[in-house]
């Protein structure tokens, strides 16, 4: 009851700079944390565009690769190695994804007709795809 009666008491313009400092106070502590959160989503979003743009990337590379190498003589685990979106690649990928790349040399596979690294390599984009959690 006495803090009523002492707000009662004040003049308007006391109140009313008071009220404007608290909600000022207010403001400027809790626009901080919206600009912080606003933040940390805008750089999720964007680590998320480099990953998925990355992964196309990639994908396009064995596309490339693949139809440098049909219908020739070139080593597909050579035309990889001097590829530096290869060598960007790399080192996401599993042992078993990376031996596709450097072990084997023009086995394919009845039904597909591409070389096996490159549907091996395929498959760790895949895998680099989901551990990214950019598909499920």
């Amino acid at each position: 009851m006495l803090a009523y009666g002492m707000l009662a008491a004040m003049p308007d313009s006391v109140l009313t700079a008071i009220i404007g400092a608290i909600a000022g106070l207010g403001g400027g502590l809790i626009s901080p944390v919206f600009n912080l959160i606003q933040k940390v989503r805008e750089d999720r979003k964007s680590e998320i565009e480099r990953k998925r743009a990355q992964i196309t990337e990639w994908r396009q590379l064995l596309i490339d690769v693949a139809r440098e190498a049909e219908g020739r003589q070139y080593d597909v685990a050579e035309l990889l190695q001097h590829n530096a979106g290869y060598l960007a690649l790399e080192p996401y990928l599993a042992p078993e994804f990376k031996h596709a790349a450097y072990g084997e040399h023009r086995m394919m596979t009845v039904g597909d007709y591409r070389p096996r690294a490159i549907q091996m390599l395929a498959e760790g984009i895949d895998q680099i795809e989901l551990s990214w959690g950019l598909r499920k």
